[in-house]
């Protein structure tokens, strides 16, 4: 499923927490020094939405996954570019239908992957997934990434947070 391929990407881009309060860390600049480090995943939630024309009504699809527990889900960033994902996780799968539910399920998912990143800007491309990644918080104990794509009918939207050790 493509939305578990990103999330899972996504999920070794980095992330983390946080809305930023007056007395909390600051954020950083984002640069490989800075990322660099060994995080846990401690958040991951996406949704992806098709709009679609049946029999001349709208129809709207939603699929939602949530992570509900994280098992030794590590992400080793490295100031090189390179990075390794291991551990699993479990996420609770929705499927919406015109805003009526006509799908769940809960699944584990395995994070044993490697591969390099580069920083571009606020952003993480990770190069197995082919996609860019906002950081939208990064401090010395937290990382939270974002990602927003909208393809005519469709969006989808993903974060992840870390938490670093």
């Amino acid at each position: 499923m493509k939305t578990l391929k990103i999330l899972f990407l996504s999920l070794l881009t980095i992330a983390t927490i946080s809305c930023g309060d007056d007395d909390g860390p600051e954020n950083l600049p984002v640069n490989a020094e800075n990322i660099a480090g060994t995080y846990s995943l401690t958040f991951f939630r996406s949704q992806e939405t098709y709009n679609e024309t049946v029999n001349g009504s709208t129809v709207t699809r939603v699929y939602l996954e949530e992570g509900t527990a994280f098992n030794n889900a590590i992400f080793v960033f490295n100031a090189n570019g390179t990075y390794t994902s291991s551990g699993t996780y479990t996420y609770d799968y929705e499927e919406q239908v015109n805003g009526v539910v006509v799908d769940t399920d809960t699944e584990i998912d395995s994070l044993t992957t490697s591969g390099t990143y580069s920083v571009v800007g606020n952003s993480i491309y990770l190069s197995d997934a082919d996609e860019t990644f906002e950081v939208q918080t990064l401090t010395s104990s937290n990382m939270t990434l974002s990602l927003n794509e909208v393809d005519g009918d469709s969006s989808y939207e993903l974060e992840i947070r870390f938490t670093k050790q």
